[in-house]
């Protein structure tokens, strides 16, 4: 998963995903509300996110 947040340049907010122990299968069942309860508020690494869970990226 951190490789994941490395390649799409949010490797800062990985801290927020260990913390609540969210490895790659919950990752990719987030949503957007998730995220922002996680701590991602600003809307450009959210987009990164939810486009990387989407598999568009």
């Amino acid at each position: 998963l951190q490789s994941l947040f490395d390649r799409l340049g949010l490797a800062k907010y990985f801290g927020k995903f260990q913390e609540q122990e969210i490895d790659l299968q919950t990752f990719m069942t987030l949503t957007e509300d998730d995220l922002k309860e996680i701590g991602v508020s600003t809307f450009g690494p959210r987009r990164k996110l939810l486009m990387a869970i989407s598999g568009a990226c």
